[in-house]
């Protein structure tokens, strides 16, 4: 028995494609569509990758999933401890708030440092937490936080594509773009961009 629905199709190209061997072509999705699905087919780099949300997908020149939901910057002396005070508050609004089970990854590596465990933990300071782990903190790093089993949150560790990024032939790649461009003309190879909501 099939699944009746158009929801998978419609999301993978059924909308149409686009092919481009030159890097004088930029394929740009059509209105109210995205490009879903970047088929290579020969070893390629881009010079455009453009995002419909960078912080969700891969960009040239932008990091998705790199930040977490919220991140916090360490204003206290270089230590290896499980506890820690930010410059900001635990509690900045009701989208940016620190709390218990959230996990707590170094800003610039996405390096796991461990889980909040206590919120305020001497009751003095409304600035500080306490992690499960005992970790190298650095005065003005920047950790990141990412809420565990919850929809919509923004993962940590991502990197920017770079323009001399190589893509293999054969690869495909999925995301929500606007807009992509070959960084070279590849008039053996090329791209073919797949539309869909």
């Amino acid at each position: 028995m099939g699944q009746n629905s158009n929801e998978v199709a419609y999301s993978f190209g059924q909308f149409g494609s686009a092919f481009a061997d030159t890097a004088a072509n930029t394929i740009t999705a059509p209105e109210d569509l995205a490009i879903v699905a970047i088929q290579f087919l020969d070893n390629t780099s881009l010079s455009a990758l453009v995002a419909e949300d960078a912080n969700l997908f891969p960009n040239i020149g932008s990091a998705a999933h790199s930040t977490g939901r919220y991140s916090r910057t360490v204003n206290q002396g270089n230590a290896t401890t499980n506890k820690i005070i930010f410059d900001q508050e635990n509690f900045v609004s009701q989208a940016d708030q620190i709390e218990v089970g959230d996990e707590v990854y170094d800003g610039a590596t996405g390096v796991l440092h461990g889980t909040v465990a206590a919120l305020d933990p001497d009751g003095n300071n409304t600035k500080e937490i306490q992690i499960s782990a005992s970790v190298a903190i650095t005065n003005n790093e920047t950790l990141a936080f990412r809420k565990v089993n919850k929809l919509n949150t923004i993962g940590t560790g991502g990197q920017a594509v770079d323009a001399s990024q190589e893509f293999p032939a054969g690869m495909t790649i999925y995301g929500r773009w606007d807009s992509v461009s070959l960084n070279a003309d590849d008039t053996d190879g090329g791209i073919i961009a797949y539309f869909g909501f």
